[in-house]
C-alpha cells in the first residue's frame, strides 16, 4: 500500500480505539520500552508529546518513568516551525511553559535549547511502520528533517499502537528509517531476522 492509503486506515483504526484501549497499549509500551530499551548510557532522549484528540500513544508514562529514575536522564520536547516545517528541541524542565499549538501538541515557548547533535535517542511518532523499518507519519516530514540532523549514532525508536504491514510502496529517498519500533507487546529490531 501507499502512505496515503496506510495513512488514512491506521488513522481511522486509531481514533476508533478507546481512551482505555489507548492507555493500556501506551502502558504496554512504555514497560517495553523501560524493560529492553532504555539504558543508563542515555543521556538525552528526544520524546514527542501526544496529540490527545489523535489518540497518540500516551508518553508521559515514558516520560514520567524516566523522571523517576535514580539517575534520570535529560528529556527533551520539541517545539515545531509550522512554516519552515523543522523542530527545535528544549530540556523539559518543570519550569517549562507548554502551550498547545494549533495542531494540538503541548510545546514549549522557550527553553534550554539542547542541539540535534546531543540526542543520544529519539522517540518517533507513527501511525503505521513496515518490514523494513520504514514509517508512515502525518505526512509533513517534520521528523525526517530532524532525523537527517542527528548523529549516525542515535537511536531512532519508533513507537506504534500495530504490528507492520509488509512494505510501503512509495518510499522516498529522504525517509529516514528505524532502528527499532516499540508495538505493545513486541520489539520490531531491523533489519528483521527469522
Amino acid at each position: 500500500m501507499i502512505k496515503k492509503d496506510l495513512r488514512k486506515q491506521y488513522l481511522d483504526q486509531r481514533i476508533a480505539l478507546s481512551r482505555d484501549e489507548i492507555e493500556a497499549k501506551s502502558q504496554s509500551i512504555s514497560n517495553l520500552f523501560l524493560e529492553q530499551v532504555f539504558s543508563p548510557g542515555f543521556h538525552y532522549i528526544h520524546c514527542f508529546l501526544p496529540i490527545l484528540k489523535h489518540h497518540e500513544i500516551n508518553t508521559w508514562l515514558i516520560i514520567n518513568a524516566l523522571k523517576g529514575l535514580p539517575s534520570p536522564p535529560e528529556i527533551v520536547v520539541s517545539k515545531s516551525d509550522l512554516k519552515k516545517a523543522t523542530m527545535t528541541h528544549f530540556l523539559l524542565q518543570e519550569t517549562l511553559d507548554l502551550k498547545e499549538n494549533k495542531w494540538g501538541i503541548l510545546e514549549p515557548d522557550q527553553g534550554v535549547e539542547i542541539a540535534d547533535d546531543k540526542l543520544d535517542l529519539v522517540l518517533v511518532p507513527m501511525l503505521i511502520f513496515d518490514e523494513n523499518g520504514h514509517r508512515v507519519g502525518y505526512g509533513k516530514g517534520f521528523y525526517d528533517r530532524f532525523l537527517q540532523k542527528c548523529r549516525p549514532d542515535c537511536l531512532k525508536a519508533g513507537l506504534c499502537l500495530e504490528a507492520p504491514v509488509p512494505k510501503i510502496e512509495d518510499v522516498n529517498p529522504a525517509d529516514i528509517k528505524m532502528d527499532l519500533v516499540i508495538s505493545p507487546g513486541q520489539i520490531y529490531r531491523f533489519p528483521l531476522t527469522s
